[in-house]
């Protein structure tokens, strides 16, 4: 068959370090009555991976370099902030608009190395990073969601600017009756 059908799950709580991602999700497909099938990919937000994962960086932690307290003058960005990019990436392509364009540690490129502070809390002056190691994060997620559906279902860790930055796709041993 060739056809897509994209559905979104609409009961997804506050995501807090620790959260248990692929229960949340399992718990949605029992509630909200989906059929999930072999073969289906999870696409999943690369901010809910990094909070469950606890990769919030307090910025007043955060001792700026040289480098950074003059990159954050052109980007008019705090030194703190710009000095997690630096530490996030292996270069800085470009800095253009109030932004960095980096090449993540990861080596994909993107906007201030994939660094957030949107919708986390800022009482504590946080930001967020990409999740350490995506792929590891997708197969294991992957496993989590196949072994509580008996599907093979693969994963996909994606940013807010829909590029993958992860993705797994599992083969669960079949069973035979004899």
């Amino acid at each position: 068959m060739n056809s897509l059908l994209l559905k979104a799950l609409v009961n997804i709580p506050e995501i807090n370090p620790g959260t248990d991602i692929a229960d949340i999700i399992f718990t949605n497909i029992q509630t909200e009555n989906i059929s999930v099938k072999n073969g289906d990919i999870f696409v999943i937000a690369q901010k809910i991976i990094s909070k469950a994962e606890n990769r919030y960086i307090k910025l007043s932690n955060i001792e700026p370099s040289n480098e950074a307290l003059s990159l954050a003058k052109e980007v008019d960005k705090t030194a703190e902030f710009i000095q997690v990019i630096l530490d996030e990436s292996n270069k800085i392509i470009s800095s253009t608009n109030n932004m960095l364009i980096t090449e993540h540690r990861l080596g994909f490129t993107n906007i201030n190395a994939g660094i957030d502070q949107s919708n986390i809390p800022q009482k504590n002056n946080l930001a967020l990073l990409l999740p350490k190691d995506p792929s590891n994060s997708a197969k294991k997620l992957g496993i989590s969601l196949s072994k509580a559906l008996n599907k093979n279902i693969s994963v996909i860790i994606s940013d807010s600017m829909t590029r993958p930055v992860s993705y797994t796709h599992l083969t669960l041993p079949t069973k035979r009756i004899v």
